[in-house]
């Protein structure tokens, strides 16, 4: 591989994977498709994990072994796309297991889309112990960010095949919103092409604790608001926002704001009542200088779902405000 461009270039981070990473490697190793370089961001892991990465680079010249102090999954990330070489950019993740066909299947696929931006796949859940039989299956295409922006599910960030030229005019990941990393930044990358999913199952998604855990807390939930408010915000034609400046919380109030005025002309669709009530509910939990801004949304919200005659879902937000007095 050395002075050789390779034709894909796989990234995955890993912060103490020591359980999973094996599986991992060797399911990018048995790939069938065997033009690849394979970057291993080892994001200060503090477990086995750098004594078995080194084992597998030695016996493997197509991995490349880059090691950091611990910058967050977001860090490790855009530092492998630095490190990458290749004109396509495979994203893996540190306990999932990639089937042999997969980098195959979706260079193929790309070859023949020269318009998407980056494709996916369906995935199966598996258990720790490497079991599962449910499939979640993505949408084939979305061809704009009026699609996007509403669809719940866009793509599984593991399975995603890039092109490097749009990831890195679009400024690649946002440190800002890591949590949901994934979902901002196709929310982007689709301004440069459709993001399409290919139907077969290319990968199994290890379902554990500690994932779990990380996907459901309530300021993944926050940020997913400000990632398709922030999209909006594009598709309406107002200024990109400064992420520095603006505190994910002030800017989620102000989408939910939005979405309880139904008259302001950029209200998010995506943020219908429930998800606006539980973003409210959330950041209550979250954030004790926003709680009067909150509670005065969670009553308006209800009033108006009053003024509608759902009395039921108008009991449930007056319950999530008055529920922390």
């Amino acid at each position: 591989m050395a002075g050789q461009r390779p034709n894909i270039s796989v990234v995955m981070p890993v912060f103490n994977g020591a359980r999973f990473v094996a599986s991992a490697i060797e399911s990018i190793q048995n790939q069938t498709l065997g033009d690849f370089e394979f970057i291993i961001v080892d994001d200060g892991s503090s477990d086995r994990t750098p004594d078995i990465l080194k084992a597998y680079a030695q016996r493997d010249p197509r991995i490349r072994l880059v090691r950091q102090d611990n910058a967050g999954v977001v860090g490790a990330l855009n530092r492998g796309i630095e490190e990458a070489r290749a004109p396509l950019l495979a994203r893996m993740d540190a306990d999932d297991v990639s089937r042999p066909n997969r980098l195959e299947v979706q260079v193929r696929f790309l070859a023949g889309a020269a318009h998407c931006s980056v494709v996916g796949s369906a995935v199966r859940l598996i258990d720790e112990k490497g079991q599962g039989d449910r499939v979640i299956r993505y949408p084939r295409y979305l061809n704009n960010l009026r699609e996007a922006v509403v669809a719940g599910r866009i793509l599984a960030h593991p399975t995603a095949v890039m092109r490097r030229q749009f990831l890195e005019k679009i400024g690649g990941y946002r440190r800002v919103l890591e949590g949901v990393e994934d979902t901002d930044l196709w929310l982007r990358l689709v301004a440069e092409g459709p993001i399409a999913n290919v139907d077969e199952v290319l990968l199994d998604y290890r379902m554990h604790p500690a994932k779990v855990t990380a996907a459901s807390t309530y300021l993944t939930r926050v940020k997913e608001s400000v990632a398709r408010g922030l999209a909006y915000e594009r598709l309406c034609g107002l200024p990109e926002r400064d992420l520095q400046s603006d505190s994910i919380f002030d800017l989620a109030i102000g989408f939910a704001a939005r979405a309880v005025d139904k008259r302001f002309s950029g209200s998010n669709p995506w943020m219908d009542a429930r998800r606006t009530r539980r973003i409210l509910r959330d950041i209550l939990k979250l954030d004790p200088t926003s709680q009067e801004e909150c509670r005065g949304l969670l009553s308006s919200l209800a009033a108006g779902q009053l003024k509608r005659l759902k009395f039921i879902e108008a009991a449930k937000t007056f319950f999530y405000r008055y529920r922390w007095d």
